[in-house]
C-alpha cells in the first residue's frame, strides 16, 4: 500500500480487500480524516496496525480480517468512536482481549477470532457501551483461558456467539437475557457441569 495514500485528503471510503496486498499499512493513512470505510481484508499486509489510525474518527468500518498482522491490539483504536463493525480476525495479534474494545457505544460486529490473544475475556465487558447494540461477537481459536463472564448476558441484542477453540473452563455462563441469539459455538472448550436451561433452547 503506498504511502502516497495518504494524500487522498477529501476521500471516505477505501476498499482493498482481497488484492494479494504485502507489507506494512502505512502511517500516512492517518491522515485520511474524513474517511468513513477502510477495509483491507483478506490480503498479506504483516506488522502492526499504526497508531495514526486513532486520526481517522469517522470510520464506522474498519476490518483488517484475515490478514498477518501482529503485535498488540493499539490503545489508540479507542478514538474510534463511531465504530459499528471491527474486524481484526484471522490475524496474529497477542496481549489479551483490551475492555475498550467494547467501549464503542455503536458497534455491531466484532470479529476477534483466530488470533493469539490469550488472557481471560474481561469480566468488564457487561458494564460498558457495546451491550445494547452488539450482534456478532467472534472471539474463538485465541487461546483464552477461564471461565466465560456472566457479563456477556447483558449483550442483550446478540444474535451470533462464537468462542469455540479456546481453552475456557468451568460452566456455561448463564444466558438468560440473550433472547436474539440465533448462533452459538461453544465447542472445543474445557466446560463442565450441565447445560443451562437457556442454552437448551437452541436446540
Amino acid at each position: 500500500i503506498p504511502s502516497s495514500l495518504g494524500n487522498l485528503t477529501n476521500i471516505t471510503s477505501i476498499d482493498l480487500s482481497m488484492n494479494g496486498l504485502t507489507g506494512l499499512i502505512p502511517p500516512e493513512v492517518g491522515n485520511l480524516v474524513d474517511l468513513q470505510v477502510l477495509n483491507l481484508s483478506r490480503n498479506y499486509l504483516e506488522g502492526s496496525l499504526p497508531s495514526q489510525l486513532s486520526n481517522c474518527n469517522k470510520l464506522w468500518k474498519f476490518d483488517v480480517g484475515y490478514n498477518l498482522l501482529n503485535g498488540s491490539i493499539p490503545s489508540s483504536l479507542r478514538s474510534l468512536t463511531e465504530l459499528s463493525i471491527l474486524g481484526l480476525g484471522e490475524n496474529g495479534f497477542t496481549g489479551g482481549i483490551p475492555p475498550f474494545l467494547f467501549e464503542f457505544k455503536i458497534i455491531s460486529n466484532l470479529q476477534l477470532g483466530g488470533n493469539s490473544l490469550g488472557g481471560n475475556i474481561p469480566s468488564s465487558i457487561g458494564s460498558i457501551g457495546a451491550v445494547q447494540n452488539l450482534k456478532a461477537l467472534n472471539l474463538s481459536s485465541n487461546g483464552l483461558t477461564g471461565h466465560v463472564p456472566t457479563e456477556l448476558g447483558k449483550f442483550i441484542m446478540l444474535e451470533q456467539l462464537d468462542i469455540s477453540h479456546n481453552n475456557l473452563t468451568g460452566t456455561l455462563a448463564d444466558l438468560d437475557e440473550l433472547h436474539s441469539l440465533i448462533v452459538v459455538n461453544f465447542s472445543y472448550n474445557y466446560f463442565t457441569g450441565p447445560i443451562p436451561k437457556t442454552l437448551m433452547e437452541f436446540v
